[in-house]
């Protein structure tokens, strides 16, 4: 949920946020897979280690910032959380911020490279010929 501008008796205030679900900053991060431990690491780094007291939770908090809360979730449905308004931010790879995302307006790269983890490129073909006839890559020899 986003701040509360709503007036109270003439005067801005901000909602409650004793219960879970309700932070004002909600980040969501991979929750298992070869991102999960280098992006823990990449924010205990900036200052922003995580508190997760049980590994079968889904939620934690940023100690360092007050009001924020974790989500871990798989790295293909971070940028849908997003964009969806599940969560303000996100940290996933590029290739599955590529890939997954629906609507290019409504959810943006911040970072394109954090310095950790790897997507290598595969391009694959057939080597046997085709139906056609055709052979794509020369078979090895």
């Amino acid at each position: 949920m986003l701040p509360d501008t709503g007036l109270n008796n003439g005067r801005l205030h901000e909602p409650r946020r004793d219960t879970p679900g309700d932070a004002a900053l909600r980040l969501v991060i991979p929750s298992d897979g070869e991102l999960y431990e280098p992006t823990l690491n990449y924010l205990r780094s900036c200052g922003l280690p995580v508190s997760r007291p049980n590994a079968r939770r889904y939620t934690a908090v940023l100690p360092a910032l007050p009001g924020a809360e974790v989500l871990f979730q798989r790295s293909a449905d971070i940028t849908g959380k997003v964009e969806e308004g599940s969560a303000e931010l996100g940290i996933t790879g590029l290739d599955r911020y590529l890939k997954y995302r629906n609507d290019s307006s409504r959810v943006v790269s911040l970072m394109d490279d954090l310095g950790y983890g790897n997507c290598d490129f595969v391009l694959v073909a057939p080597a046997a010929p085709t139906a056609r006839g055709e052979t794509t890559i020369p078979p090895d020899e």
